[in-house]
């Protein structure tokens, strides 16, 4: 029976909180006073890549160096993250601010999970092909 990775769950919940923040801040730092409409969706839209490139990274390498129950660990360090972030929130005295597009912020993460998630598994050390066994091969180089 495989079981869980406790210790690499506890640091990639880590890094990935750290890195999620990072994203936020940069983004947050191009914030002006009166801004156009289009400016305040594109600065979202910056947003949402950037989280979703550093999510899919993460849990790429994730599923890559973890090779027994990667979609388990996966959930357990999205747990751990959103735990952690929760309790430093509180701990500085903020509250939980609540963004009007709470809905697309979990799409993209569990979105970015599954697809992170996905490639890792695909990459994974002994793995030649990122597509899956012979895709984009033609039948003579196969054999």
């Amino acid at each position: 029976m495989d079981i869980l990775n406790i210790s690499r769950v506890i640091l990639f919940a880590i890094g990935l909180l750290v890195l999620r923040v990072v994203v936020s801040a940069v983004v947050a730092s191009t914030e002006g006073g009166e801004e156009h409409p289009a400016h305040v969706l594109f600065r979202y839209l910056i947003g949402y890549f950037l989280d979703a490139a550093v999510v899919i990274a993460v849990f790429a390498r994730l599923a890559r160096v973890q090779a027994p129950l990667p979609y388990i660990h996966a959930f357990c360090v999205v747990v751990l993250q959103e735990l952690l972030g929760f309790a430093m929130l509180l701990a500085i005295g903020g509250t939980n601010p609540q963004s009007p597009l709470w809905l697309l912020d979990w799409l993209v993460l569990v979105v970015s999970v599954l697809l992170g998630t996905a490639f890792g598994r695909r990459r994974r050390v002994g793995s030649d092909d990122v597509f899956g066994p012979g895709f984009g091969r033609s039948d003579e180089s196969a054999s």
